[in-house]
């Protein structure tokens, strides 16, 4: 079974990436590894239609699916028994997500290969007669191996799946999610190269005084954002559930791609999910196209209300890339402010991503290990991510259980 759930998340996580892919040249006349490639080469009114046309058809998509009633999470799968996820109606859900994303709607791509993955895993544990504990754990695992594949980071599938989705550490839990990551991430690498997926320039161990400066300093505004980002988003989230009900729907969806469509004619990094925002500020094309000050508060303000708008409207999507894209931005509005060097500035945006990620994701041990295989980043800076990582997601939860007192 472990190695089966393996097979079918790398499959996914292969196929969904080149959905991806074709649906930006559809889109924009150009499937590249990032967005960002595709939008630089696509005319203007193209970058303006695209966003609302593909939200108005997406949206048109969902209400067709939910005339026989909700689609099943995955949370609902886990928490809830006897409950089962369709691999029919959840896979055609997890098309329209890319199909959103990929056009350029600003929320996150990775529920589309989890769920895939997790509701075919589903339907092997039926087959197999596997039930109870373990049909949960392969769940888990098969969801946080399809985002690994996705991203080719197949460690940070384990906290992924036990810690954000599961909620529960066992070691049997972590030894079949290790297992069917890796297997999944090795399938995935006909698509992916076997490459990281924003690899960090190389960013010397001269830097490393302001590096860790700067990830003590980011622990508070770190924390503010990522909080602020879990609030706004889940405020849009509880709106939108209650929207996806509605007939007009698909018009809702499409109005607010006129306005996402608007700000990418002047800030392309804020559409999509936001690897494109990554791949600026700290992959390896940054250094030879370096964004200004202007761009990364640009991306700090506009990601979070667009990705909190695209909720609102009825839009299904993740919050993983909007997190860390957001990050980045913080991290690297602080570098720029501070006249550093481009390496520097790429090293701050990341130390900034995976602290608000850790904060969305409410897991600092998955914003770690995710930061590290994303980027490949020089070990010395390992000790950095953790500081920022942990400490963000730390001063959160002592505000939280403050608050809970009184």
């Amino acid at each position: 079974a472990v190695a089966a759930v393996g097979l079918i998340a790398g499959a996914v996580g292969a196929l969904m990436a080149l959905a991806l892919h074709a649906v930006e040249w559809a889109a924009f006349g150009e499937g590249s590894a990032s967005l960002i490639d595709a939008l630089r080469t696509a005319p203007a009114w193209r970058r303006f239609a695209a966003v609302p046309i593909g939200a108005g058809l997406a949206g048109l998509g969902w209400r067709a699916l939910r005339r026989r009633g909700p689609v099943t999470t995955l949370d609902q799968a886990l928490r809830t028994p006897g409950t089962r996820l369709p691999v029919g109606r959840t896979a055609a859900d997890a098309l329209l997500q890319v199909a959103v994303v990929g056009s350029g709607t600003s929320v996150g791509r990775e529920s589309a290969p989890r769920q895939t993955a997790a509701a075919l895993a589903d339907a092997l544990c039926l087959r197999m007669s596997v039930d109870g504990e373990f049909r949960r754990v392969l769940l888990a695992a098969g969801a946080g191996a399809g985002l690994a594949a996705v991203y080719n980071t197949p460690w940070s599938a384990v906290p992924f799946a036990l810690t954000v989705t599961l909620g529960r550490w066992t070691l049997r839990g972590a030894l079949a999610t290790a297992a069917i990551s890796w297997i999944g991430t090795a399938i995935a690498w006909s698509v992916t190269d076997g490459l990281p997926a924003t690899p960090l320039p190389d960013v010397g161990a001269d830097r490393a005084l302001a590096v860790y400066a700067w990830a003590f300093a980011a622990i508070p505004l770190c924390a503010a954002a990522g909080a602020g980002l879990s609030g706004l988003c889940g405020l849009g989230r509880a709106t939108g559930r209650r929207v996806r009900a509605a007939w007009t729907m698909p018009c809702a969806m499409a109005a607010a791609g006129v306005l996402t469509g608007s700000v990418g004619l002047l800030l392309p990094q804020a559409l999509g999910n936001g690897k494109s925002s990554l791949d600026e500020l700290f992959g390896d094309v940054a250094p030879l196209r370096p964004v200004t000050l202007a761009v990364c508060l640009g991306v700090l303000v506009a990601k979070p209300l667009l990705t909190a708008l695209s909720f609102r409207v009825g839009v299904v999507g993740g919050l993983l890339m909007p997190s860390a894209s957001t990050g980045a931005a913080l991290g690297g509005a602080c570098g720029l402010a501070f006249g550093l060097d481009w390496a520097s500035v790429g090293a701050f945006a990341l130390v900034g991503a995976m602290a608000v990620l850790s904060v969305t994701q409410k897991s600092p041990l998955f914003g770690l290990a995710f930061g590290l295989e994303l980027t490949h980043c020089p070990a010395w800076m390992w000790p950095a991510v953790a500081c920022s990582a942990f400490g963000a997601r730390g001063l959160v939860g002592l505000v939280e259980r403050a608050r809970a007192r009184h």
